[in-house]
């Protein structure tokens, strides 16, 4: 059974799942939940589950990664 990795919201807004955001970031689907875990990450939680699938805007995801650019710029 294929998962769906990516789902567009009201308004077209783009979602990607747990299985997404490890393709995004050459994880496994467990460090994903890892870092859901870790406070230190301050990695976003779901913004829609759906059948205990979780999902995340991409622009969520995009602004916690520029939070984390910024952070460990010098």
């Amino acid at each position: 059974m294929l998962r769906a990795k990516q789902l567009a919201g009201p308004g077209g807004e783009a979602f990607l799942s747990t299985p997404g955001l490890g393709d995004r970031y050459d994880v496994s689907t467990r460090t994903i939940e890892r870092w859901e875990d870790n406070p230190k990450l301050d990695f976003p939680k779901p913004d829609l589950v759906i059948n205990k699938r979780k999902y995340r805007r991409v622009s969520t995801i995009e602004s916690w990664e520029r939070r984390r650019a910024t952070a460990s710029t010098p």
